[in-house]
C-alpha cells in the first residue's frame, strides 16, 4: 500500500496576487538529473482504520525518453504511526503532458495504476490562465488494469506561493469505470515557469488499499521543499 500511495503523490505560506496572468502550458520542463524534494502527509480517514504516514519525498529525472517522456523516480522516507518506514522507491514513466504511461518494476500492481492516476497532473492541451478549466478522460486499460477516469481541472488563481509563482487549481477526479470508484477532490499549485507541483491538498475517497478489495478514504498533502 505504501508503494501505492508514493505512486499517487507523483505532490503553506502567505498567498499574495502575482501580476502575470497571461496564459501558461503548465507542460512538466526538466532534464536529466533534476531532483524535486517534497515533505508529504498522509492520514487515513475511515472509520476502524487507522494510518498517518509522513515523511519526504525525493523525485529524481532518471531520464528523458525519445517521445520526451519522463521518467522519474520517488523515492520516500518517513514513519507510520510515529515509527520508521523502510524506504520505498518506484518508477514512472510520464508522458509529456503528465499522464502517467507505464509504471516499471517487477511488482507494479492495477492498485499502483489505479492510486498514479488519482495523483497525476495532466497539463491542459492548450495554454490556460484563471478561470479557466480543461478535462481529461481515459479509458480502461486491459494491460495494466488502469480504469477509466475523468479529471476536471479549474485554474481558480494567480498566486505566489512559497516564492513559486503558481497557478492555484481546483481538481475533481473520479473512477467511471469498475465498481466502488475511487474519487480525488482537493486543491493544487503549479509553478507556471516549470510545471512542477508546489504543494497538494487532496480527500481520497475509496482509494484501493489491499489485494481483496480493501479500500480507504484519506487526506493525502504534499508541499515542495525549497
Amino acid at each position: 500500500m505504501r508503494k501505492a500511495i508514493i505512486c499517487g503523490i507523483l505532490g503553506l505560506a502567505a498567498l499574495t496576487a502575482f501580476a502575470q496572468n497571461e496564459p501558461r502550458t503548465l507542460r512538466k520542463s526538466a532534464n536529466v538529473g533534476d531532483t524535486v524534494a517534497y515533505r508529504f502527509d498522509l492520514k487515513v480517514t475511515t472509520p476502524g482504520k487507522t494510518l498517518a504516514y509522513a515523511g519526504k519525498l525525493t523525485q529524481t529525472v532518471l531520464r528523458i525518453e525519445a517521445d520526451n517522456s519522463l521518467v522519474i523516480e520517488s523515492a520516500a522516507e518517513g514513519a507510520v504511526g510515529g515509527n520508521a518506514a523502510p524506504k520505498s522507491v518506484s518508477t514512472a514513466v510520464l508522458l509529456p503532458n503528465g499522464v502517467v504511461k507505464e509504471l516499471l518494476g517487477d511488482d507494479v500492481t492495477v492498485d499502483d495504476y489505479r492510486v498514479s492516476f488519482m495523483g497525476m497532473f495532466q497539463a491542459p492541451p492548450a495554454p490556460v490562465g484563471p478561470s479557466d478549466f480543461w478535462v481529461f478522460e481515459s479509458r480502461p486499460n486491459p494491460v495494466t488494469g488502469a480504469r477509466a477516469v475523468r479529471v476536471v481541472y479549474n485554474v481558480e488563481a494567480a498566486e505566489s506561493f512559497s516564492g513559486y509563482d503558481t497557478f492555484r487549481i481546483k481538481v475533481s477526479m473520479s473512477e467511471t469505470s469498475g465498481a466502488n470508484p475511487a474519487t480525488a477532490d482537493g486543491t493544487i499549485h503549479v509553478d507556471v515557469k516549470t510545471g512542477w507541483i508546489v504543494k497538494s491538498q487532496m480527500i481520497w475517497r475509496n482509494a484501493p488499499a489491499g489485494p481483496n478489495g480493501e479500500t480507504i478514504d484519506a487526506t493525502v498533502s504534499l508541499t515542495r521543499e525549497g
